[in-house]
């Protein structure tokens, strides 16, 4: 069986790409926490004048 990547969106897992597995085939999810920055952080903010 192939590993695949995905991403949830709406509450269902959507693959990245097309699956050719039957229906009930049953599959392993793991959580991959991939750094996304938005913005600045407290001690990246200016303190000049």
């Amino acid at each position: 069986m192939q590993s695949i990547t995905g991403t949830f969106q709406g509450g269902e897992i959507v693959p990245d790409g097309p699956v050719d597995w039957p229906d009930g085939t049953k599959v392993e999810i793991k959580f991959s926490a991939k750094s996304q920055k938005i913005g600045i952080d407290e001690s990246e903010w200016r303190d000049d004048p």
